[in-house]
């Protein structure tokens, strides 16, 4: 089961750098294989005959969404993909935390967002503390 869904988009240098801090970061926890991220776990849609299976990659995006307990969202250059997710993970009632290394100020985030999510990260250090608190009391053993 999916534990984080990571919400971003990787189509300029800045949602790049973005996206490769929220991977180290969970490297470093060690949450990998728990870990849904869209451009590396859809490939298996886009090898057919007829092009990219479009539904498939959002039926799979949508399935993992309703199975994490947490959704990092990059806010880096604002991609419509991610801010669509943030709103439907919202919906659905999901944790959200928002990342973005480039803010100079938190202050300026955008109030629907800020509203949606439990909180802001502006630095890998702020995001790695935030998701090894969130995991530290998840319960996995058995319920008597």
């Amino acid at each position: 089961m999916t534990k984080i869904y990571c919400a971003a988009g990787w189509f300029s240098p800045n949602m790049e750098k973005a996206i490769k801090d929220i991977e180290e970061v969970i490297d470093e926890t060690k949450l990998r294989a728990v870990t849904f991220e869209p451009r590396n776990d859809t490939g298996k849609h886009f090898g057919g005959s007829n092009g990219p299976d479009w539904n498939g990659v959002f039926d799979d995006n949508v399935k993992h969404l309703k199975e994490a307990k947490l959704i990092i969202v990059s806010t880096v250059d604002k991609d419509m993909g991610t801010i669509w997710e943030a709103g439907y993970a919202s919906a659905l009632g999901k944790t959200i935390i928002y990342y973005n290394p480039f803010m100079e100020s938190k202050e300026q985030f955008n109030l629907m967002l800020a509203k949606s999510g439990v909180g802001v990260c502006v630095s890998k250090a702020e995001l790695k503390d935030f998701i090894l608190n969130f995991f530290k009391y998840d319960f996995n053993g058995n319920i008597e």
